[in-house]
């Protein structure tokens, strides 16, 4: 039988503070009371079977140990942060937005570039649900390291982060530093010069702190139609009953047509545009139609509300991109332009893949989470073995919905919880470890061709031909 490889992973450390003397646990008895000299009462047969009955239960199940847990929820995994130049609005505050229309209400319309504006017009184009938006200002000058660093931390809990139209190096590792600590994925734009793999690989050595297993990269950019700019018009809403003066009889407003900020019949300005918001979007779609697990690429992973590539890449170059674990972009023949490439920056290769990278990420928090209700309990057996069938049926769920690879439980994840994992000195510590193993599944990004032809004489030719599902390939 072939063992399955597995990614043995840490997935939460409890802390459990008991009092402890030098004997052992603390148990401190209750003192003695004297009881008071009670006349017998006369018992009913009523009373001594129900006695009976709750001395039996008693034997059979035993006292009550600690609390009840609860079932882990799954966390949140596509709750994106926009932090970036040029939106109208509320400056340096995070915004929740859960819809377009909400994101408009607060921010008047896009200043300068409109990549903040339209980074986020992408992302709920594509799926997306929940995001913050933090604008730095309306231009790039004046925004530092420190407004940067700063606007990321105020914002509560997120899983992607995106930075529209920011390449400097030292804003990009704070973000990549904010990132790590707080368990999301950074989705770079590459700048618009690196159009060619010759010159992503230029870029990407000079920055060394961006090959990170919590930063993927995406090119090239897109292009997407330019953010309107509303008219200052005071219409009022159409429908809408009011006693005015005037020629509209009966106070009725007529139907007024909504204004466009743009002279009819002028063609729509089209402009290149960071792909993130896009991305962002297509892995919010993707975690709920199949899990955080699939990877947010392939030919279902279309790319909405965009009118093409800045750049097509051909076969050669999408293979150079992938070679340098850049997430390439393309349009399929006679279809939409999609995500071509899953991979993060880093050069381990357990975290090649950003949905395994994602995935650890889901289940980290999510464990975590899930078990807090075992803080403060005693740290023995009995609290080892909730968390193991606690932490044991939230995997298991996971495995039935085709997160981890393997024919069996055994061969997909497994979780420890007790003496080889909590020793005697953890124990005097208060700390309870969980140690949680999964075999994730990777992507099938090469489909391998084997061909075997029946020629005139009888004979088997047999070939072979691979493909990453480029142009023309078969």
């Amino acid at each position: 039988m072939v063992q399955i490889p597995r990614l043995p992973i840490i997935c939460a450390m409890l802390a459990a503070a008991c009092a402890v003397n030098g004997a052992g646990w603390c148990a401190t008895p209750s003192p003695a009371v004297p009881r008071a000299s009670v006349a017998p009462q006369s018992r009913s047969s009523e009373d001594t079977d129900a006695d009976e009955a709750l001395t039996l239960a008693q034997a059979v199940t035993g006292p009550t140990v600690g609390v009840a847990p609860q079932a882990i929820q799954p966390a949140e995994t596509s709750v994106t942060l926009f932090a970036g130049v040029g939106a109208k609005g509320p400056v340096r505050k995070p915004v929740q937005a859960r819809s377009l229309r909400q994101f408009e209400a607060a921010f008047d319309g896009p200043a300068g570039n409109g990549e903040l504006y339209n980074a986020v017009q992408l992302f709920f184009s594509n799926g997306g649900q929940r995001a913050w938006v933090v604008c730095l200002g309306e231009t790039a000058s004046g925004v530092g390291v420190t407004d940067v660093r700063s606007a990321l931390e105020s914002v509560g809990e997120f899983n992607i982060l995106c930075l529209p139209g920011i390449n400097d190096f030292a804003a990009l590792q704070a973000a990549v530093d904010v990132c790590e600590a707080r368990g999301a994925i950074l989705l770079l734009d590459l700048p618009p010069a690196c159009d060619s793999p010759a010159l992503a690989k230029q870029w990407l050595s000079g920055h060394p702190g961006l090959q990170h297993p919590n930063v993927a990269a995406y090119v090239p950019w897109v292009k997407a139609r330019a953010p309107v700019v509303r008219l200052s018009l005071s219409i009022p809403r159409p429908g809408i009953s009011r006693r005015v003066p005037g020629p509209f009889r009966g106070g009725v407003y007529p139907q007024v047509p909504r204004p466009t900020g743009r002279p009819p019949g002028q063609s729509v300005d089209l402009r290149p545009v960071p792909p993130s918001g896009a991305i962002a979007g297509v892995m919010a779609r993707t975690d709920r139609a199949r899990g955080v697990w699939k990877a947010p690429a392939g030919t279902q992973a279309h790319i909405r509300g965009i009118a093409g590539l800045v750049l097509e890449p051909s076969p050669q170059q999408i293979n150079a991109f992938t070679a340098l674990s850049v997430n390439p972009l393309r349009t399929l023949p006679d279809g939409p332009p999609v995500v071509w490439g899953s991979r993060t920056l880093s050069q381990n290769p357990e975290w090649r893949y950003v949905p395994i990278r994602r995935l650890y990420l889901f289940l980290h928090q999510s464990i975590s989470r899930g078990t807090q209700w075992a803080v403060f309990e005693p740290n023995d057996e009995p609290l080892w073995q909730r968390l193991r069938l606690n932490v044991g049926d939230f995997m298991q769920g996971l495995y039935r919905k085709g997160a981890f690879q393997g024919v069996s439980p055994d061969d997909a994840y497994f979780v420890k919880c007790g003496p080889e994992t909590t020793t005697p000195a953890d124990i005097a510590a208060g700390v309870c470890n969980i140690l949680v193993g999964f075999a994730a599944v990777k992507p099938a990004e090469f489909i391998i061709l084997r061909i075997s032809q029946q020629t005139a004489a009888g004979a088997w030719h047999r070939g072979a031909s691979s493909h990453a599902g480029l142009p023309g390939a078969a």
